[in-house]
């Protein structure tokens, strides 16, 4: 290390320490998610709690929960209740759930998002008919 790189300023940090989880659902398409994004989607739902009987099933990856949850809280938004139960959407979407990609992409697209993120879920495998996923 020389002189002159002390003093070099740090790199800023990378875009996903600056964005909120809470937030992944309206900031990312389908094919944006990579292993680190999904980890921090899983770590979150895990240890979130949101006052909803419901939760626990929605938080061990039950779909019909976590929907349920996130409609119920649907015309709160912006409500961080409703983003961490939007957040179990997109944990269930990330692994394959039907469903919650259809959900998903419903929500993007009522709250105009981005349609580019909505289109995203609804272009997946498992929606398209191929069986992929």
């Amino acid at each position: 290390m020389n002189a002159t790189s002390l003093f070099l300023p740090s790199p800023p940090p990378a875009p996903d320490a600056r964005v909120s989880v809470l937030v992944f659902w309206r900031c990312f398409a389908a094919d944006e998610f990579t292993a680190e994004r999904r980890t921090r989607v899983e770590a979150f739902v895990v240890r979130a709690a949101i006052a909803d009987p419901r939760w626990r099933l929605a938080a061990s990856g039950d779909a019909a929960a976590a929907i349920g949850i996130a409609l119920s809280r649907y015309s709160r938004f912006p409500d961080v209740a409703f983003d961490v139960a939007a957040t179990a959407v997109l944990l269930c979407a990330l692994r394959g759930d039907p469903a919650a990609r259809v959900v998903l992409a419903a929500m993007t697209r009522n709250h105009r998002v981005s349609e580019r993120i909505a289109a995203s879920w609804c272009a997946s495998p498992l929606i398209n008919g191929r069986g992929e996923g």
